[in-house]
């Protein structure tokens, strides 16, 4: 089967449209983003089946330098926000209790970024999240960072998987390794 669906965006009123076709074609949930529950966004894209995490961000006074350009650190620490979100809407184990009741961390191992152009103080910006690469206990996220259709930067990270008690890695749970497989790129 070849799936066709690419940037869906409905309101939440159609998502009970979007779980039957998923029901009737096989295919992951949809994805969250943005806003409250009141207005909160459905977003589907689909390639080869496989979909993308998305959330969309608004630039702050907090991540930009003295010129109201984006600090490029702060890309990093955004890129971890999202990884959280991906992790507590759309693979549904909640980071918060991740960590404090599973007593499992994801601690990057190595993280790169490009940064293509300037964002600035009020930009709006979309963050696309996908799974490149799923190890036994470690995988590999990519994120783009697009203001409109230009691309302003991305970024990859390896996160491992490990115990907060024993501070060993270990591997991913078979439902979280399943639920991550349809984000692999």
């Amino acid at each position: 089967m070849r799936c066709h669906a690419r940037a869906v965006l409905v309101s939440r009123f159609a998502a009970a449209g979007i779980e039957q076709y998923r029901s009737a074609h096989r295919l992951p949930l949809p994805i969250v983003s943005g806003g409250d529950a009141s207005s909160r966004q459905y977003s589907l894209e689909l390639v080869n089946c496989r979909m993308f995490f998305e959330r969309i961000k608004t630039l702050h006074f907090q991540h930009c330098d003295p010129a109201g350009i984006i600090f490029y650190p702060q890309y990093f620490v955004l890129f971890h926000e999202v990884m959280e979100e991906w992790f507590t809407e759309a693979l549904a184990t909640p980071y918060g209790e991740y960590i404090r009741t599973q007593r499992l961390g994801v601690p990057a191992v190595n993280t790169a970024a490009e940064f293509v152009s300037q964002a600035f103080l009020g930009d709006t910006l979309r963050f696309k999240l996908s799974c490149t690469r799923l190890g036994n206990s470690s995988l590999d996220y990519s994120v783009e960072v697009l203001r409109d259709a230009e691309l302003c930067a991305r970024g990859t990270c390896t996160i491992v998987q490990m115990s907060l008690n024993t501070r060993r890695s270990v591997p991913f749970a078979p439902a979280l390794r399943e639920r991550i497989t349809n984000y692999l790129a």
